[in-house]
């Protein structure tokens, strides 16, 4: 019942651990999506605040080149007009002085009869060209002026958004500088462990974690280079499948000692493990169980590890129904 207590216990702890990875992943994608939907909408804001810019380039020109067209319009039929008004007094002066010296007869007038007909004929062309011009906006100055503040409007939340862009850029790469420390700690840790424990179970050999891609660990994976005694180093990948039950036993231990739970369940841990290394696997699991006061509950049929357990539990079975025994080997003389 003990056993069943227990084991029932690390049931729990084991689905509560699986529950913070998850809430852990979630909050992560929740992060990742929120960073994509303030990119899109920086993005669509440059878009709107370009469109809305050359609105009011292209009001400010038609507004400048009309402004011209009229103002010159203006200018030149003033200047008809003054010198329309010059001639004429001209005129005035001249017949008033003939009157003085006696001439009485109207003169031939047919070249200022035809000068002042030039005259109005220009006038109605000048009138016409600003006929064919239209009809003055006289909203222009006020949609201007609203451009304008929508423009500033634009401008200053293109600014808001800008520095709550800079925040959250600021805030995602504390995140990912953490992040990196955070798994490049961890790393460290477990690399100089596996080593020694690696060593531990083959009597001398070596191994070590490498990064796929040691500029961005999260882009690439993690690889395991061995180096058993009296062989050259390969991966773990072309290791035979004794050679990649010790390593990755090797790797079960770093990772234990750098996130230690109260005990651990190895169901044939030693299966493919010739009996050097699974007296090895035993000898260690007895002196980390005694070191650091840990509880390793082992299924094995290799009497090399039976011979180091502190306590053994025999299950066979009897007409259909499992019983149990247990004794104790370890230390018997």
């Amino acid at each position: 019942d003990n056993v069943s207590n227990q084991i029932s216990t690390l049931e729990k702890e084991v689905n509560e651990a699986l529950k913070e990875r998850e809430e852990t992943q979630k909050i992560l994608g929740e992060l990742e999506r929120k960073k994509e939907e303030i990119a899109r909408e920086l993005v669509s804001v440059k878009e709107e605040s370009k469109k809305f810019t050359s609105q009011i380039e292209a009001l400010d020109n038609e507004l400048a080149r009309l402004d011209k067209e009229y103002e010159e319009s203006l200018r030149e039929l003033n200047e008809l007009r003054l010198k329309m008004q010059a001639m004429k007094l001209q005129m005035n002066r001249c017949w008033e002085q003939l009157k003085i010296r006696g001439y009485e007869s109207p003169l031939d007038e047919s070249q200022d009869i035809l000068r002042e007909k030039d005259v109005d004929k220009q006038l109605e062309l000048m009138r016409r060209e600003l006929k064919g011009i239209g009809a003055v906006n006289q909203l222009a100055e006020v949609q201007y002026a609203e451009q304008v503040s929508r423009y500033k409007e634009l401008s200053v939340r293109l600014n808001e958004l800008e520095r709550e862009k800079l925040a959250i850029l600021k805030f995602i790469e504390e995140i990912e500088q953490k992040k990196y420390k955070v798994f490049m700690d961890a790393f460290n840790k477990i690399n100089e462990r596996i080593n020694l424990y690696f060593s531990k179970l083959t009597g001398g050999g070596s191994a070590s974690l490498k990064l796929e891609n040691p500029e961005n660990p999260f882009a690439g994976g993690v690889d395991m280079i061995v180096q058993f005694p009296g062989k050259s180093p390969i991966l773990v990948s072309g290791a035979s499948s004794g050679e990649r039950s010790v390593s990755a036993v090797a790797f079960l231990f770093a990772l234990q000692e750098f996130s230690p739970a109260s005990f651990y369940l190895f169901d044939e841990i030693d299966a493919h493990l010739d009996a050097f290394h699974v007296e090895r696997l035993g000898e260690l699991l007895s002196e980390e169980a005694s070191k650091s006061e840990l509880q390793f509950i082992i299924i094995t049929l290799k009497p090399e590890m039976i011979s180091k357990a502190d306590r053994i539990y025999g299950v066979y079975s009897q007409n259909g129904i499992s019983h149990i025994v247990s004794t104790t080997f370890k230390g018997a003389t």
